[in-house]
């Protein structure tokens, strides 16, 4: 699936031109499971970037585009200024489960072609070990086993596939499908029930007998999306149509399916294909968000406990001048036990956060108290925070050097570290953290969210969700010699 959406999120970046799917007939396998065909005709990379950007700002963070500016503006010009006008790329079920894909090249001057790829290719880190080879139609690029497999021509019988790249000309032409006889056996391996909980009901095992192949056309900057789904008779195409009408129901409503015989077509254009592309980009961004936070938690609680390995105490919720006055959060003492050896060092200890050459350094917050959930936070604030409160495991002004021997309730009860609502976020030098109200610590911690991630003094890291606990609950769990023993979740 990841590299059948990579395939798709390269139609955003090619254009229009006519090709022919003879060019790639040599190279097709019984084993093939997808074909793309990429025009290059019409190269206009910055525009589709553009274009991406007036339609959703958030879909494509600003390094993704540098980068597809850099390696895609220089691949597609080095193949353009070598006469290329498409590629193939292919993808067999004998590499799917290492995703490796590999690439055709027509061309008459594959010696040219074949050097300037060759720069391209060498860049690629050692775990994508592909390789440029020379054939007499053209160009390859795949992992060495692959390109000996392909230099063999194997020329399979695979009319589902031609028949798919036979569509009209388009930016980039996906195709999809599985020989007779191999659909056949992975369908006998499939339920007539549907996995998990899937809310269309449908039997696994008829679609894939049903469906014989599946082609995806898109065009840029236009952003046009074509569908069309070859089944294996006019009856097998109307079960496939009420399956797939009943999801398009759900994404985009009042947008029909087209049936002619045994094909089942659909076309999107710009505003549908964005609101069936959003959500799921923004459902994945959330996600990626999500895993990285924990990620970040994990890093901070390890830290902590290395903290202790080398000064048997828990690190100080801030640091003091001997007036009492506060001068450094916790996250600055932590720096050295996140690699960030460098940046501690920078510091003077004996000032507060904000003296004129500390309060410099807080635009240099380390990835592991950036917030990926907040992205409009102000500059080098975070919501990586110790939660407090009276008898907390962090409260107090004072440097309260705890040991593991102190916290009589157990590290695995014990409240460590949340990720505090967007409007508590503090600049992450500041001795300031999150400040739970005894009275309503369901909004204290929460916010105005339904779930806040949090980390225990033994380094677990949890989502926790608003009605899985209590008031009672959260309190209890920030104490650490409360006497309390139980969990944040009812």
């Amino acid at each position: 699936m990841k590299t059948l959406r990579l395939l798709l999120s390269l139609a955003c970046l090619m254009p229009v031109i006519q090709a022919r799917a003879s060019d790639i007939t040599p190279y097709l396998e019984a084993s093939t499971v997808a074909v793309a065909r990429i025009d290059l005709q019409q190269v206009d990379i910055p525009q589709t970037l553009k274009k991406i950007n007036e339609l959703s700002p958030d879909v494509m963070p600003p390094g993704l585009q540098t980068s597809v500016n850099l390696i895609g503006g220089g691949l597609v010009g080095s193949l353009k200024q070598t006469g290329v006008e498409h590629v193939y790329v292919m993808l067999s079920t004998l590499d799917i489960m290492q995703a490796r894909v590999s690439l055709f090249i027509p061309t008459t001057d594959s010696a040219n072609v074949a050097e300037s790829l060759s720069a391209i290719t060498g860049m690629l880190p050692d775990n994508l070990p592909y390789q440029v080879a020379q054939v007499s139609d053209g160009v390859l690029i795949a992992p060495p086993e692959i390109v000996e497999r392909l230099r063999q021509r194997p020329a399979a019988n695979r009319p589902d596939l031609e028949e798919a790249l036979l569509e009209k000309p388009a930016t980039i032409t996906l195709a999809v499908g599985l020989r007779d006889d191999l659909r056949q056996s992975v369908a006998n391996l499939l339920s007539d029930v549907p996995p998990g909980e899937v809310p269309i009901p449908f039997s696994p095992k008829q679609l894939t007998t049903d469906i014989e192949s599946i082609t995806v056309q898109a065009t840029a900057p236009d952003f046009l999306l074509s569908t069309s789904v070859n089944t294996s008779n006019a009856t097998a195409a109307q079960r496939t149509a009420t399956v797939l009408q009943q999801y398009i129901d759900l994404v985009i409503p009042n947008t029909n399916i087209e049936q002619a015989d045994r094909t089942l077509a659909l076309e999107l254009n710009q505003e549908e294909l964005l609101a069936t592309i959003l959500p799921l980009s923004q459902a994945t961004s959330r996600s990626r968000a999500s895993m990285q936070e924990s990620n970040n938690l994990k890093q901070i609680a390890l830290a902590t406990h290395n903290f202790e390995s080398t000064y048997r105490v828990l690190p100080p919720r801030m640091s003091v001048a001997e007036d009492g006055t506060p001068l450094l959060s916790w996250r600055v003492h932590l720096l050295p036990y996140l690699n960030e050896q460098a940046l501690y060092d920078q510091f003077h200890l004996d000032e507060p956060w904000d003296s004129p050459h500390n309060i410099q350094l807080v635009e240099k917050i380390p990835f592991p108290y950036r917030s990926l959930e907040y992205t409009d936070l102000k500059p080098g604030h975070t919501c990586l925070v110790q939660p407090l409160s009276v008898g907390s495991l962090w409260s107090g002004n004072e440097q309260k050097l705890l040991k593991f021997g102190d916290i009589h309730d157990g590290t695995s009860n014990t409240l460590a570290f949340v990720t505090a609502p967007k409007q508590n976020a503090v600049p992450w030098s500041k001795p300031e953290d999150l400040t739970i109200d005894p009275a309503s610590p369901i909004e204290s911690l929460f916010g105005d969210r339904d779930e806040t991630l949090y980390a225990l003094l033994d380094g677990s890291v949890q989502t926790l969700n608003r009605s899985e606990t209590t008031a009672q609950r959260i309190m209890a769990a920030l104490t650490h010699q409360g006497g309390e023993v139980s969990s944040l979740r009812k």
